[in-house]
């Protein structure tokens, strides 16, 4: 199993390593404004909203006499690695740059996602239940960890050649690593597109509730240009407020599975959500110029990492509980890939907003307005989310007597069992929102997304 360690390892270093070479060549080099840079992160994010589509072709089509999965992983990073040596070359132009951030984009997500479904392999034959979903959990996280810690420093004093060059290896050695897992000749199941409609119309309010969740608009390309210009952010600068999140980002989940399983998950979620928007409130020091200290900036965005991911994990679980009908991977995928979805469509908002309000990469007199506006849609629209009753009852289980009860253990330990071996059998999360730490352009978790997308995205990795 260490051959797919290796390759979760290397999709976060990959999301994270690469982000602050990239911002960087986007702002200063080819002279992005912050609203083309939002626009191509939609672009660049939109291989992470068709992931079922990855996840059927991996499941329904073995690749000639080598089995499902391990030849469209070794393909994809044999083509990530080449295209990762090659990226100084290509991004010449604006236009090149976003065709080759969304072809590594695509390969990206295109073997991460067969990599969950050898996962799910993994599960089924077991001894200890959720040592796998733990081991692949922390490879990602430290390459995530390891990526973010270094990238900046490596892009000071190196450049951009060399920071691709490093990110190739990895991408080579799970190209040919892959192989050493267990050849799959499984068959597909029949009518897969039938029960996945079947079962996402039945659970349809938690679908809208997904796509909801993450549609406030985005301001942060933004305000990174704002640190850029204003503050004069370098670099190893960017590099602290990004390794940081992503260890405000592991703390958070490991928080969550040891001690906030007890408590109700509403509960929790609200609680994320109110002090997420908290510290979107708090930027208005920063981007008004009362303040510009490093570490008040570094200490709001582990703030808005840590609790975008106390809403995210219970919203992980949920979608996890309810996936059945023998379409559990594909329900999943889907429902994860609306939530990417939903991530780009508040880039792109945030961005027609942002240019209606006149900010520019030289003009940040209204960013004050941007921020309010941003901050205040999050706190209405995920608090409407979270109290609506359809979305609620996702949560509750029915009592002996037929009343709803909440999914917590303090009132009844066999629901809070069945609640934590949810939790225990989750796959690894995605970093789409990872897409957005891609570009560097996410200074904190939106769930990140998926972290995401999806990051180079993670920010924090979107959920998988």
């Amino acid at each position: 199993m260490y051959a797919l360690y290796l390759c979760y390892f290397t999709f976060g270093f990959c999301l994270s390593f690469g982000a602050i070479a990239m911002n960087f060549e986007m702002m200063e080099t080819l002279k992005f404004t912050p609203v083309e840079m939002t626009l191509s992160m939609g672009i660049v994010a939109a291989p992470w909203c068709i992931k079922p589509i990855f996840g059927f072709i991996s499941d329904k089509y073995p690749a000639f006499d080598w089995g499902k999965r391990r030849p469209y992983i070794s393909a994809c990073g044999f083509i990530l690695g080449y295209l990762y040596v090659m990226l100084p070359s290509y991004i010449n132009t604006k236009e090149s740059m976003v065709a080759i951030m969304s072809s590594i984009s695509f390969f990206l997500c295109f073997s991460d996602v067969c990599a969950d479904c050898i996962t799910v392999d993994a599960v089924k034959t077991e001894t200890s239940k959720g040592k796998t979903q733990a081991n692949c959990w922390t490879s990602r996280a430290l390459g995530s960890v390891l990526g973010s810690t270094l990238g900046g420093t490596v892009y000071h004093n190196y450049g951009t050649r060399v920071v691709f060059l490093i990110a190739a290896v990895p991408c080579f050695m799970m190209s040919v690593g892959v192989w050493t897992l267990e050849k799959n000749t499984s068959e597909a199941p029949n009518n897969v597109c039938k029960k996945l409609a079947k079962s996402v119309y039945k659970k349809r309010a938690l679908a809208f509730a997904l796509f909801a969740m993450n549609l406030g608009p985005n301001y942060s390309p933004f305000y990174t240009f704002f640190l850029r210009k204003n503050i004069g952010y370098t670099p190893e600068d960017f590099q602290w407020i990004s390794m940081a999140s992503s260890l405000s980002f592991l703390a958070s989940t490991f928080l969550y599975k040891t001690f906030l399983l007890q408590y109700n998950p509403l509960s929790v979620m609200k609680t994320g959500v109110i002090l997420g928007v908290c510290c979107e409130f708090i930027q208005l020091f920063v981007v008004t110029g009362i303040t510009d200290s490093r570490m008040f900036i570094i200490f709001d965005s582990v703030g808005q990492s840590f609790f975008g991911m106390l809403v995210l994990m219970p919203l992980i679980v949920v979608v996890a509980h309810n996936a059945r009908g023998g379409v559990e991977g594909t329900f999943y995928a889907l429902l994860m890939a609306l939530k990417n979805l939903s991530s780009v469509v508040a880039d792109e908002i945030g961005g027609l907003i942002g240019s209606m309000l006149g900010v520019s990469r030289e003009n940040f007199d209204n960013l004050y307005i941007l921020v309010f506006i941003c901050a205040a849609c999050d706190l209405f629209i995920q608090m409407t989310v979270i109290n609506n009753t359809s979305f609620v009852s996702y949560f509750e289980v029915e009592s002996p007597r037929g009343r709803k009860i909440p999914r917590r253990s303090a009132a009844n330990n066999t629901v809070m069992s069945d609640y934590t071996g949810v939790m225990a059998d989750l796959g690894t999360p995605d970093s789409p929102d990872h897409m957005l730490e891609m570009s560097g352009t996410r200074l904190h978790s939106r769930d990140s997304s998926d972290h995401n997308p999806e990051n180079w995205v993670q920010n924090h990795q979107p959920a998988n």
